[in-house]
């Protein structure tokens, strides 16, 4: 079964189950042969999806304030910092 179709059948987005399944490896790297390193099954309902807000980083920088996800690249950020102190 392809990582999209599971993606899709629990209303999950694809790029999010292919980092989870990155990591994963890159932490089974170096476990000892015996010790599993997998995925547990998670449940999101409905009333949980509505109450939960992203997480963002707020950076305030003279007259600009500047919105960042959680998890967004290193050099994307330091970009918008960049052209943001650039323009005062």
């Amino acid at each position: 079964m392809s990582v999209s179709l599971v993606a899709r059948r629990h209303d999950v987005n694809a790029n999010l189950l292919f980092a989870w399944r990155r990591q994963a490896r890159q932490e089974a790297v170096g476990v000892p042969a015996g010790d599993a390193v997998g995925f547990v099954p998670v449940e999101v309902t409905v009333e949980q999806r509505a109450l939960a807000a992203p997480a963002m980083i707020e950076v305030a920088m003279a007259d600009a304030v500047i919105r960042v996800p959680c998890g967004a690249d290193a050099t994307t950020l330091a970009a918008v910092v960049s052209a943001v102190r650039g323009r005062r």
